[in-house]
């Protein structure tokens, strides 16, 4: 409403301007008179100041009076009869009311000042000349200032495109609104209005030499008369343009606000429902007394279902969200990760097509990796996994984990033991052990990748070299079976989910078990303590596509096509720019920086080399058609899915019915903007009106002269109303023109 308000008060301000110089005009014999008598330009200034304190003084102390009477009786209006209940609105008239009245009243009084002061200094001979030959250019365009004024407009719309929001973000964080942002589109419709009264005259005098041999002697004296004295007709022009243009613009802007408001709702929060910190729940264990931790796999597709099985829910899609920091750097910077699932985010998200140079499922595309680690899937009745190893020396403290990867793509660590003798050995350990006795119900199984990580207290990693013989399983009647014997090392790659790990090694040995066959050998450097280090199942893994905000890609200095590590949760990740984004839906943030990525495959590499966490999702976001009383069951009974709680869920229709609530969102927009062009237009035809009057009176010595020389009445009618109609007519026209122009900008 501030842009709005700054156009009305402009066009005001210029109307107030425009009155007093028809005053002044009209009253010009008279201070010439007075100036020939001996009064000084003081004396004759004193008389208007006196005059405009007078006018601004009661409008300031009436004007907070007449305007709270008026919006109490508004509240009978059908626009304002939610408010109201049909009867007065309530009003009540602040410090705040009077301070903006006498603000008011000081432009107004400038206002009216600004003419009378050039016409205190005008004598009889300066007044003669000017009667005779009117100036051919106002004060504002013999001094450049309408140009100034549109060069200023033009470097503050360039600098609104580059920040790309009225709204900056400050050096420690601070979100500031830059204010002369907010009157930008006041400024551009004054000061194009401005520049194309230069073009005015022009157009009148080509109009006068090239019409005249065509046109009626009244007629041609008509246009003749407005290319002789254009300033008469530019104020006039200039308050017509202005209204149009307001006009225009307030009409466009209602609807631009109302859709920016809604538009608002749909970014924030996504989906129709989004469900956010979503954690596994806790229940007792039957027939015990302790409580433990109910084992529920939260991975993509098990989630995905659990929802989608809620009444109500038409499709639900799993998100991550998370933080993470550029690795690159010693203190990188910090992002938001989103991680969304390809298939399914598409028919449930909200994406305007501005947001990116491709639609939504384009941008998906470009996540999708073809070569997802396959791992080594286990007997469906193996019952325990083993590795037989030898290590180059005792590692007492260094343990040797697998990670194994359930149906639902639940990810665990099992522990097989620690290299205590540097003799050949077996470290095998039960897959239903603890909690992770559920992990069997999801097979097949899938070993994932073999680690090694230091967990002595204190202790860094050392370096140190195995060989692996093979990776057995044991069933449940005690029959074992050796499902990788390490005759090659095809298939196997170098976990690399640390620095170090640059410099590990995988090859084949001669050295193995029996003697005959070899093993696969893998050393690695010192690093970290819990950092795991090793193999995993599967094809050379490519880094993890994403797309990066703009923001981020500025704030890192990374092109696309560039490849870097960057942290994810604790995960560190490799991924590949394949492109930047303006803005994703939830990241509400001015200059946020953040990552999307595809969450199945920023999951498995994450959770590849994971020592014991997992990245799962932690968010649904679901699309239903539900509405009323149902929609509002769906939403608490999405509070507490089986297996699973939130910590809140977002309603996009409640998001929705609250903007509506305020009355400047809704209707009261448009009432407001009604009313707001409803006194511009008022104050416009009264300063038609008083021009017309002021004009008409000042010529009636000129119309007598032409009714001695000949002109006829029809003649005179026809030359006023030809002056009138291409004011009006020009000023709607370029006014309606810049307004739409505005409105679309």
């Amino acid at each position: 409403m501030f842009v709005v308000l700054i156009l009305i008060a402009v066009v005001i301000l210029y109307y107030v301007a425009t009155l007093s110089s028809l005053v002044v005009e009209e009253r010009r014999s008279e201070v010439s008179l007075m100036r020939s008598r001996g009064a000084s330009s003081a004396q004759i200034l004193a008389v208007f100041v006196l005059e405009g304190a007078t006018i601004a003084g009661l409008c300031v102390l009436i004007g907070p009076l007449i305007a709270a009477s008026t919006i109490s009786i508004l509240g009978y209006t059908p626009a304002f009869s939610d408010l109201s209940g049909g009867g007065r609105l309530p009003v009540a008239i602040s410090r705040g009311a009077y301070l903006m009245g006498a603000l008011g009243g000081a432009l107004s009084f400038i206002a009216l000042m600004a003419p009378a002061i050039q016409a205190s200094r005008i004598g009889v001979t300066r007044h003669r000349q000017e009667a005779a030959r009117p100036s051919r250019m106002p004060a504002f365009q013999r001094y450049y200032f309408d140009v100034l004024l549109l060069v200023l407009s033009i470097f503050l719309f360039r600098e609104l495109t580059e920040q790309g929001s009225v709204v900056a973000v400050e050096l420690f964080g601070d979100v500031a609104i830059n204010q002369a942002l907010l009157a930008l589109p006041g400024l551009i419709l004054v000061a194009s209005a401005m520049v194309l009264l230069r073009l005015f005259p022009l157009a009148m005098n080509v109009a006068s030499r090239v019409l005249s041999p065509w046109l009626s002697a009244g007629l041609v004296l008509g246009v003749w008369q407005m290319a002789r004295n254009p300033t008469h007709y530019a104020r006039l022009s200039l308050l017509l343009i202005l209204t149009a243009g307001l006009g225009i613009f307030a009409s466009s802007f209602g609807a631009t606000l109302e859709r920016s408001f809604k538009e608002r709702v749909l970014y924030s929060t996504g989906s129709d429902i989004r469900v956010s910190e979503v954690r596994p729940t806790f229940r007792r264990v039957d027939g015990g007394s302790r409580f433990r931790r109910r084992f529920v796999p939260t991975a993509r597709s098990q989630l995905q279902e659990s929802y989608e099985q809620v009444p109500g829910v038409d499709v639900a899609t799993p998100v991550f969200r998370g933080r993470g920091q550029d690795l690159t750097k010693l203190f990188g910077e910090s992002y938001t990760m989103l991680a969304v699932d390809g298939e399914t985010f598409g028919q449930v998200a909200w994406f305007r097509e501005d947001f990116s140079d491709k639609p939504l499922a384009g941008l998906l595309e470009t996540l999708r990796v073809e070569d997802p680690p396959e791992g080594l899937q286990l007997p469906d009745d193996a019952r325990t996994i083993g590795v037989r190893l030898k290590a180059n020396r005792p590692h007492p403290t260094v343990r040797v984990t697998a990670r194994i990867r359930n149906a639902q793509g639940r990810h665990s660590t099992y522990t097989l033991g620690t290299m205590e003798t540097s003799d050949w050995t077996v470290l095998e350990t039960d897959l239903g052990i603890g909690s992770r006795q559920s992990l069997l119900y999801s097979r097949p199984l899938t070993l994932v990748s073999l680690r090694v990580h230091e967990v002595g207290a204190g202790r860094k990693l050392q370096a140190g070299t195995i060989l692996i013989d093979g990776i057995l399983v044991r069933a449940n009647d005690g029959r074992s079976e050796i499902i990788e014997p390490f005759d090659d090392t095809e298939g196997w790659n170098l976990l690399k989910v640390s620095p170090e790990a640059i410099s590990d090694v995988l090859r084949m040995s001669d050295v193995g078990f029996d003697g005959d066959s070899g093993s696969a050998l893998f050393s690695w450097t010192g690093g970290s303590p819990l950092t795991s280090r090793g193999i995993f199942h599967g094809r050379s893994r490519s880094p993890v596509p994403v797309l990066a905000s703009k923001s981020f890609v500025k704030a890192t200095g990374h092109s696309v096509e560039e490849q870097f590590d960057i942290s994810v949760s604790g995960h560190r990740v490799p991924v590949r720019l394949q492109g930047t984004i303006e803005l994703f839906p939830t990241m509400i943030t001015p200059n946020q920086r953040f990552l999307v990525a595809d969450l199945t495959s920023l999951t498995r590499y994450a959770n590849m080399g994971a020592t014991v966490r997992e990245l799962l999702p932690n968010e649904v976001w679901v699309s239903t058609s539900a509405d009323g009383p149902e929609r509002g069951e769906l939403v608490a009974a999405l509070e507490e899915v089986d297996g699973y709680s939130a910590r809140s869920v977002t309603d996009r229709a409640k998001g929705l019915a609250e903007s509506k609530v305020d009355p400047l969102v809704d209707a009261g927009w448009r009432a407001l903007l009604f009313i707001a062009f409803s006194a511009v237009l008022i104050l416009s035809c009264l300063g038609f009106l008083v021009h017309a009057y002021v004009s008409f009176s000042n010529r009636q010595l000129q119309f007598a002269l032409l009714r001695t020389v000949g002109f006829s009445m029809k003649q005179l009618t026809t030359m006023v109303w030809l002056e009138q109609t291409l004011v009006v007519a020009v000023g709607m026209a370029l006014g309606t023109w810049m307004g739409g122009r505005l409105g679309a900008t």
